[in-house]
């Protein structure tokens, strides 16, 4: 809450957001960037559901076989 009440925010094309950040010197600025989107799994191409984690293996050997519901790029 407190990035909406103190940084500049401005809503891009009705679904982005530009977040300026501004500095206390008058230094080059540095631009931040990520974004976020949700990327189809085929089932088939899957062993196990790939929305569903599968818990393989015990102790150290213990992993977790799933896709991720929201890829991040940053």
């Amino acid at each position: 809450p407190l990035v909406h009440e103190r940084l500049e925010v401005e809503l891009v094309a009705g679904h982005a957001l530009l977040i300026r950040w501004p500095g206390l010197s008058s230094g080059a600025p540095l631009v931040l960037m990520a974004h976020q989107d949700v990327v189809p799994a085929d089932p088939a191409e899957w062993t196990t559901p790939p929305f569903s984690p599968t818990v393989f293996g015990e102790g150290e050997d213990e992993t977790i076989r799933a896709r991720g519901a929201i890829d991040d790029k940053g």
